[in-house]
């Protein structure tokens, strides 16, 4: 049960709630004045209170111009952090020039961002002034610039740019990096955006595609593909949005769901030969090698979908010397039509290893056991964001006979 607020509190509550209802009136009834943008006043604390402007915002301020050219849309296969449910693979999308607010709503950096207002609200706030909510793939494309760059800043992740953690809306000072090519600010870290794109992801309907992302996102969301669904009516203290204006770009992001849905782990029967060389390649890329004076192969192949959209290879690689010990060891291999990545395996070879298994409702995570000599334990590989992250006993150790150069035993290459 919720407690019941103190009479000074519940007080407060009721005129706060007053106050954004008659800001939000007052903001699109009020006629256009001569287009300046309002008098500045001074940057709030952080943690702030964030339902409501300072004041009512004029329709004016700092207006960035986006230029037409192509979005490299999403992320591509074998990047990572990635949500392959959620974003495009990287595809080229030709967008047409608008403009965006250079800061959410009311767009001035004077004022902490109005939020708690729903996705309707949100579009049809000032709607006369002959601004509108963006797209989705306008927002991201003015977040990676005509570069495309993965985050606004540059293509690799930095934490003090666009300040994670903070579960506050801090004062906007605090995300001075926090700027776009473009020269957009503050699109990550700050708030959540509302954009005028219906979520077209999977089976979920009657959602919308917020962008962005708030102090206590996240990492993966923190990118300039990012997205998260949200339904229209939810007004949060962490959701706002900023304008966009010129004529909307069409494109949209449509990713339907696999149907059916394929199982979490599914072992191949039969395996060609051209998977078994791909395979092979990603040893040779990663540097891994069979123990000296061996040959090996691949003995078993399974296919792990720990995510929707997403399906990475795992073997069972195993290496058999001339007295007939064997070693064997379980790798996990991303294959993608630009790259073939080795991105998970063991420290080195162990004597045996189990078939692997994926707990019920836990797709993401894989276990299986390994055995040398007296030694046994269970290697857990878990599945974030096309990453995979391997925990494997203590007691295996990389062994003398382990090279870090490329085995002429291993599968034929793939050129």
């Amino acid at each position: 049960m919720t407690p019941a607020l103190s009479p000074a509190r519940a007080l407060l509550a009721v005129a706060a709630s007053v106050v954004a209802t008659g800001l939000l009136a007052a903001a699109c009834s009020k006629p256009p004045t001569d287009g300046a943008a309002p008098a500045p006043s001074s940057a709030p604390a952080p943690g702030a209170a964030t339902t409501t402007p300072a004041a009512p915002a004029a329709a004016a301020g700092p207006v960035v111009a986006v230029s037409a050219g192509k979005l490299l849309a999403g992320t591509l296969c074998g990047e990572h952090p990635r949500v392959p449910a959620d974003e495009l693979a990287g595809d080229a999308v030709a967008m047409t020039s608008f403009d965006i607010d250079a800061y959410p709503y009311p767009n001035d950096p004077a004022k902490v961002p109005l939020t708690g207002v729903s996705r309707d609200e949100a579009g049809k706030l000032c709607e006369a002034r002959g601004r509108r909510l963006c797209t989705e793939l306008e927002w991201e494309h003015a977040c990676k610039g005509p570069s495309n760059t993965r985050y606004e800043y540059g293509d690799h992740f930095d934490s003090k740019a666009c300040p994670t953690g903070l579960g506050v809306i801090a004062a906007l000072g605090a995300f001075d990096r926090c700027t776009s090519n473009y020269g957009v600010h503050a699109m990550h870290g700050y708030v959540w955006e509302w954009t005028a794109s219906d979520w077209k992801r999977g089976t979920e309907t009657g959602k919308v595609a917020l962008r962005g992302g708030h102090g206590d996102t996240p990492y993966a969301h923190m990118r300039c593909s990012g997205a998260k669904a949200e339904d229209l009516a939810t007004k949060a203290p962490s959701v706002g949005f900023r304008w966009c204006g010129g004529a909307a770009n069409a494109s949209e992001i449509v990713i339907p769901a696999d149907d059916p849905a394929p199982a979490a782990l599914v072992e191949e029967k039969s395996v060609d030969a051209a998977l078994l060389a791909r395979l092979g390649r990603a040893l040779v890329n990663g540097q891994l090698r069979a123990p000296a004076g061996t040959t090996s192969s691949f003995t078993k192949v399974w296919r792990w979908h720990a995510a929707p959209k997403d399906e990475v290879i795992l073997a069972r690689y195993e290496s058999k010397s001339a007295d007939g010990t064997t070693v064997v060891q379980p790798v996990v291999v991303r294959l993608c039509d630009r790259a073939i990545q080795l991105i998970a395996h063991l420290r080195a070879p162990v004597a045996e290893m189990e078939d692997p298994e994926v707990k019920d409702g836990a797709p993401g995570i894989l276990t299986l056991e390994v055995k040398d000599g007296a030694s046994s334990g269970d290697v857990k590989l878990t599945y974030q964001y096309a990453q995979v992250a391997t925990d494997q006993p203590a007691w295996v150790k990389v062994a003398a006979a382990v090279s870090a150069a490329p085995s002429a035993s291993a599968a034929p290459a793939v050129k």
